[in-house]
């Protein structure tokens, strides 16, 4: 999953060790949860677990590219599990896919160590969880785009300001005007014509290059 800025990553981390923390907590069977996201080339890492013994089991199977959050999210089904491949403090996991506009981004896995303890009757209480890590991602995702577009917001407020400047000091030398007669008179040219004061002022250094040539 591609996140526009450093913030927004921490943003998504913070609110997934969140989910995962109340997952352990409010689902009796559940010993450990983790949510691993989709990277640009399809594969998983894991960005939250709710201990060191899951985040070897996460690291293992996000290695090879395999096991039941992976098929949850190649094929968009929940991945029921009976024993992690030898990893025996485990006994059981349920592994379902994280939605954000109709995409697979991610994988809420949940770990179990009693037999059977993440049966089908979970589901629908584990999909409550999956549902809360959607809305971190897509709400982190949100949050950068209102970042970038400020950002660019600011950059083009301050490209206006250094035009006006340029102007005011086109104005100055011409008219032989101090700075601030040279801003009155820019804005009251901005209302006879009927422009704003950036549009104004390009006009007026934009006269200075055609002089000049």
């Amino acid at each position: 999953m591609t996140l526009a800025d450093n913030s927004a990553v921490d943003d998504v981390v913070d609110g997934l060790r969140r989910v995962t923390d109340l997952a352990v907590h409010s689902l009796a069977a559940c010993d450990g949860a983790s949510v691993s996201l989709v990277g640009d080339d399809g594969g998983l890492t894991t960005a939250a677990a709710t201990g060191a013994s899951i985040e070897e089991v996460r690291a293992w199977q996000d290695g090879l590219g395999a096991g039941p959050a992976a098929v949850a999210v190649r094929t968009g089904i929940a991945q029921h599990s009976d024993s992690l491949a030898g990893r025996d403090r485990w006994a059981g996991g349920l592994a379902i896919p994280v939605w954000v506009d109709r995409v697979a981004v991610a994988a809420l896995s949940l770990y179990s160590r009693q037999p059977g303890g993440l049966d089908a009757e979970y589901r629908g209480r584990a999909d409550v969880f999956a549902e809360l890590a959607s809305l971190v991602i897509a709400n982190a995702r949100l949050a950068a785009v209102g970042r970038r577009v400020r950002d660019e917001l600011y950059a083009h407020l301050a490209d206006g300001a250094d035009v006006v400047a340029q102007a005011c000091g086109v104005l100055m030398a011409r008219r032989r005007l101090d700075a601030a007669a040279a801003g009155e008179m820019l804005e009251a040219d901005a209302r006879r014509h009927g422009r704003t004061a950036a549009e104004e002022a390009a006009s007026v250094v934009a006269s200075v290059a055609a002089t000049a040539c």
